[in-house]
């Protein structure tokens, strides 16, 4: 089985960062600095919210993709 190795590395890291956002917002809140903005501008919970869906929950799912996809030689980037 052939597979695309850029998409499953490019996969790994969206999953990485995914989990290292998630890992620092329950070790350290305060190294995040974009979480601290958001919770000023949309207050406490909705700037929590926003900030897991867009900088946890979406670059892994997006990570999981590129991985199965790689995985299955899947052409994902139209290459």
């Amino acid at each position: 089985m052939n597979a695309r190795w850029i998409e499953i590395a490019i996969g790994v890291l969206a999953i990485g960062y995914g989990i290292f956002t998630l890992y620092t917002r329950i070790r350290s809140p305060e190294r995040l600095t974009k979480l601290a903005s958001m919770k000023r501008v949309y207050g406490n919970k909705a700037g929590e919210i926003v900030h897991v869906i867009f900088y946890t929950i979406i670059p892994i799912v997006f990570g999981l993709i590129l991985l199965i996809s790689g995985i299955l030689n899947a052409n994902v980037f139209g290459n």
